[in-house]
């Protein structure tokens, strides 16, 4: 159990975070102020009947009252163009709660709802664990301009007074850096998912490269296969294309009406067409030509880039791969370095991007981070369960 002093400031965390003050929460669980005051100061502790009276009105469990310091619990986030994933976890590598919400990139969703959904996300943690150390936030679209202080600034002064926290914004690049453990290595991350970036560190300095949005870039990321197989199919289907299974596995999935998919294809935008990245690669494992020559042709977008940045930083010769395109398949990530300069060495990251998240985190409060790095496999492997 906690020492006094820790019970007292679980308590004091919790009423902060309702607003409350002290007279207040007397009144609401039907004890006298003093013995408010007295659990705060670590002078004694609730007994068990209002120890259950203060959970239920916190909504918490009664552990979360009586829990050892809970300064070591860290928030790790990894925001992209889909989805945005939150982990909560402790400094022994032990992972709490997980939550996936949707895009938070701010130059798809604009800087307001990437802020509200980072704050959702966020509050929740929150919600039962009030003790929340730190917060680090890498995402997509937050090395544009000052979107990254930005919503830093946002989120600092929305929490303000309320919890005390650790917030930092930066780059999904530093995500895929930490996954790779190549942060003191120069290096290029290339992020290949519903969007396509690229991403450089040398000497520190990060920076990132052919990173303008769905609407400018063509290099090969979900979006432009899930665009593409879209294009053959509508073409296949009005007789001026070649046939293709594209078209077929679509009403499969979607249904008779291809032109309703079409439709959607502009109100749900960038993510709904990148889902369609699936279909072109069964198309593809099944032989078709047309899907075959999409996915060789945007692998070979990718290469391409890869190849013209590194002759701009020619000191750089490790090439990190990352991103749903290549974790779900190594048809892509194999196509990719067919295509790359032979100097180059490309290796796909074997961790999922929040994995590097929750190392930013514990190494921005200081946590030797070891351990986290021994048992995160393996307490990541229950959320599938």
């Amino acid at each position: 159990m906690a020492d006094l002093t820790q019970i007292g400031k679980n308590i004091r965390t919790y009423r902060m975070r309702e607003g409350l003050t002290q007279r207040a929460l007397a009144d609401n669980v039907l004890v006298s102020f003093q013995a408010i005051s007295a659990w705060e100061r670590g002078l004694s502790v609730p007994d068990l009947e209002n120890a259950i009276r203060l959970a239920n009105y916190f909504g918490v469990p009664v552990d979360a009252l009586f829990a050892e310091s809970e300064s070591s619990l860290l928030v790790g986030i990894d925001g992209g163009g889909t989805k945005t994933e939150f982990l909560l976890f402790c400094s022994d590598g032990t992972q709490i709660k997980r939550i996936v919400l949707g895009c938070s990139n701010p130059n798809v969703v604009g800087i307001e709802k990437c802020a509200q959904l980072l704050k959702c996300g966020i509050d929740e943690m929150l919600g039962v664990y009030p003790q929340i150390k730190a917060v680090y936030i890498g995402a997509a679209g937050f090395l544009l301009g000052n979107n990254a202080e930005t919503i830093k600034k946002e989120l600092e002064s929305y929490y303000d007074g309320r919890f005390d926290m650790i917030i930092q914004c930066k780059t999904d690049v530093l995500n895929v850096i930490a996954c790779a453990d190549l942060q003191k290595t120069d290096c290029m991350a290339v992020i290949c998912g519903t969007g396509f970036s690229v991403g450089i560190k040398e000497k520190d300095i990060i920076k990132t490269s052919a990173g303008w949005g769905y609407l400018v870039n063509k290099w090969g990321s979900g979006f432009d296969i899930g665009r593409d197989g879209l294009y053959y199919a509508l073409m296949d289907t009005e007789g001026i294309g070649e046939t293709t299974l594209i078209t077929e596995i679509i009403k499969d999935n979607y249904g008779e009406d291809i032109y309703a998919v079409l439709r959607d294809v502009y109100s749900k935008g960038q993510s709904y067409v990148a889902g369609f990245a699936k279909i072109v690669f069964e198309a593809y494992l099944k032989g078709d030509v047309t899907a075959k020559k999409i996915i060789e042709d945007n692998a070979a977008c990718v290469a391409k880039i890869i190849n013209q940045v590194s002759k701009i930083h020619p000191n750089i010769t490790q090439i990190v791969l990352s991103g749903g395109l290549f974790a779900n398949s190594t048809i892509y990530a194999d196509l990719v370095k067919k295509n790359i300069a032979g100097n180059l060495v490309a290796t796909v990251i074997e961790f999922p991007q929040i994995y590097g998240a929750c190392l930013e985190s514990a190494r921005m409060c200081g946590v030797n981070t070891k351990i986290i790095k021994e048992n995160f496999v393996e307490e990541y492997r229950k959320w599938d369960k």
